[in-house]
């Protein structure tokens, strides 16, 4: 990737400096001072980012419970009393000096309207980019540019002119140069004279990126709420990926090789939005959409079985096939023998079946969850894999699901094995009858209640794998109690939204206030030098978790993009 997008794309960092965080705004209406701002940029613009309404953003945040919230962290606190923050502290001392504005002023009165950064590509050159703003105050953005092309001691300074709009070239003492003017309450810097006069053709011609057909797309995909919107058009990045060197890593070149998938998209854009949670996305169009898939009836069943009180759990429709399939062609490369010996030990057990028969009839549905344990006891683990059906293979072998509880055995007989070898401690497969259904663990035999104990269980429909024969038993049998967070999600996300990943933040911190000391004893086996190094790259982690009430990572199929996001629900403020 060319390294001089890395040096606009910086951009985005310099605003943040200024806002202390990214302050950007709402939606995007008709006849905004955005819109303004977006019919000076040229219509082949390759990235774009968008930023409207800053000063309100930043009243807002300075009034949001994550601000209040995150002031009383320790580990804020440390930062701002860190060496960097002093250096911030005393770049914004020194701005009214070197910029004629303070930074509340370039904040709101200066980008607090509207703000874009717009960069293209310029083949086997370095891309070019400009920053246009619309000010509430012209005349403080007047001042602002008088000062950024004053001449001054290593500055030269020349006055030019393009189809009848004046602008001013600097060039530093270090070859640097810049492009700026002022019509009315818009401000434009370049850095490159290409730059500049495209702005002054779209200008004058019209026909900019805000009257474009992308521009009307993203309109109707990305959603309202959005704060900061950064789009992307693929096709800049083609070029990049033709010159790409050759590549030794076999992952690298596995990508390299599937660019027909990368040629389909059409146009890709991330977004941040608020009010009052969080919402990170990344959104993203192929050509011939389809529609989107109803919801599986395992996907609704995973998730209703999951309550309010489970730290963490994890649903996806995964094409199993096809990921063993990738991961196999990246580590065949690899020479992994561990991976090729599990597979040969299992295969020995599947009663006929291949490792290939048996991905035809594993998936999509897998999840996982973690939940709290009884008082004094770990988390309980579990995982859980869909089989699709109960067809025996041509050699006429065992159902499915017979073939993978014996292999699922041999397996749990060659880790007991090892851990025996290593602890010098037997441990030995049992039985466990629960609902019916067959559960297989691991026990030492010197500690019947220790944890964990590796377990598994196999039905007709599903592959359970957890810590211990309790972290299952919820999962078999036949109808559960419902839990409320479907319609917790129906609540908070649109219609079609598939949960990927959801984490109970605040059930998260109670539960390691109540057994965190246990749970690093029995993680770092009371290794005192291991707990405080586990102690001291978590704890940061955790201060900030503080922060968050819930977080949630899913996905969601409209008819004009994909769409990727994880939400964050902030720790309601304390009065």
């Amino acid at each position: 990737m060319n390294q001089v997008y890395g040096r606009w794309l910086a951009v985005p960092f310099v605003f943040s400096l200024l806002l202390a965080r990214p302050l950007l705004a709402p939606a995007l209406a008709e006849q905004s001072s955005l819109d303004k701002v977006l019919a000076l940029v040229p219509s082949d613009v390759d990235a774009l980012l968008i930023a409207d309404g800053i000063a309100d953003e930043y009243a807002d945040l300075r009034q949001s419970a994550w601000w209040k919230n995150a002031e009383k962290l320790p580990i804020v606190q440390q930062a701002l009393q860190s060496k960097p923050a002093r250096n911030v502290r005393w770049m914004t001392a020194m701005m009214p000096a070197f910029l004629g504005v303070t930074l509340e002023q370039l904040r709101d009165d200066v980008l607090g309207e509207a703000a874009v950064l717009a960069l293209w590509k310029r083949d086997q050159k370095d891309p070019i980019g400009a920053l246009i703003a619309r000010a509430s105050d012209a005349e403080l953005l007047a001042k602002l540019i008088d000062t950024l092309s004053a001449e001054r001691p290593g500055r030269e300074v020349d006055q030019r002119a393009f189809r009848g709009q004046d602008y001013v070239e600097t060039r530093e003492a270090n070859g640097k140069k810049a492009y700026l003017f002022q019509r009315d309450d818009i401000g434009v810097i370049a850095g490159d004279e290409e730059a500049v006069r495209k702005i002054i053709d779209t200008m004058l011609d019209g026909h900019g990126f805000g009257t474009s057909s992308i521009r009307a797309r993203l309109r109707r995909a990305l959603p309202e709420q959005a704060f900061l919107r950064l789009y992307v058009n693929p096709r800049s990045l083609d070029h990049a990926l033709d010159e790409a060197p050759p590549s030794n890593d076999p992952f690298e070149r596995f990508l390299l090789q599937r660019r027909e998938a990368w040629d389909r998209v059409e146009w890709l854009a991330a977004t941040i939005s608020s009010s009052p949670r969080y919402e990170l996305g990344l959104h993203f169009a192929i050509r011939s959409m389809k529609p989107p898939v109803p919801t599986s009836a395992s996907l609704a069943a995973f998730w209703d079985r999951v309550d309010d009180s489970t730290l963490m759990a994890v649903h996806m429709m995964l094409p199993i096939k096809s990921v063993v399939g990738i991961v196999g062609e990246v580590q065949s490369e690899r020479e992994s023998r561990e991976v090729r010996e599990a597979i040969r030990v299992i295969s020995q057990f599947l009663a006929g079946y291949s490792v290939p028969d048996v991905l035809d009839h594993v998936g999509p549905s897998v999840g996982g969850m973690i939940a709290p344990g009884q008082p004094g006891q770990p988390p309980r683990v579990m995982g859980v894999v869909e089989l699709r059906d109960e067809k025996p293979s041509t050699l006429g072998a065992l159902p499915l699901s017979m073939a993978l509880e014996n292999s699922g055995v041999a397996v749990l007989v060659l880790i007991g094995v090892e851990l025996s070898r290593k602890e010098k401690t037997p441990w030995r497969v049992e039985l466990e009858l629960s609902e019916g259904e067959r559960i297989h663990y691991l026990r030492r035999q010197e500690a019947p209640g220790s944890w964990p104990q590796p377990a598994l269980a196999v039905t007709s429909h599903q592959l359970l794998f957890g810590s211990s024969p309790k972290a299952l038993a919820p999962w078999l049998g036949g109808e559960k109690e419902s839990s409320d967070l479907p319609a917790w999600f129906a609540q908070h996300f649109p219609a079609g939204f598939r949960p990927i990943l959801w984490v109970n933040a605040s059930a998260v911190r109670t539960y390691l206030e109540r057994e965190g000391d246990r749970l690093l004893v029995l993680i770092t086996r009371d290794d005192p030098e291991h707990k405080e190094r586990l102690a001291k790259r978590t704890g940061p982690i955790l201060s900030v978790m503080g922060l968050l009430d819930r977080l949630v990572i899913g996905v969601n199929v409209t008819s004009e993009a994909y769409h990727l996001t994880m939400t964050l629900f902030p720790t309601p403020a304390e009065s």
